[in-house]
């Protein structure tokens, strides 16, 4: 069974490019304070984020999706909801997590993989 879901994974990842990029990502917590984090990597359907500053469990709550302002290089901002898809805690501190994209728009999806061409 393992294996199965490892396939699975393995094959998304496939049919999204992956691109190592770090870029401020901006959310709210369920208070409506805001936060700062940190991607590591991002495709056309998620990203990867660093929690450094603030836990996991505050920014998430008792939500299953979070708002993410995706800061671009050219000053270009993607606007989205993120459902967690997994999460680990790190050796340094902080947590590493996983994040789906919810509702991403086509003119949004459009400029992301524009912007991911754009560093190649």
């Amino acid at each position: 069974m393992v294996g199965r879901v490892l396939r699975k994974l393995w094959n998304r990842r496939k049919d999204n490019q992956r691109v190592s990029l770090e870029v401020v990502v901006n959310t709210t917590d369920p208070d409506g304070h805001e936060h700062q984090l940190m991607s590591e990597d991002m495709s056309a359907s998620g990203v990867r984020l660093r929690f450094e500053k603030v836990g996991l469990a505050r920014i998430l709550g008792h939500r299953e999706e979070i708002p993410l302002e995706i800061s671009l290089a050219n000053e270009d901002t993607i606007v989205t909801q993120a459902q967690l898809v997994w999460a680990y805690n790190t050796a340094q501190g902080g947590s590493v997590s996983g994040w789906r994209f919810v509702d991403l728009a086509g003119s949004a999806r459009r400029r992301l993989l524009d912007f991911f061409d754009a560093q190649e």
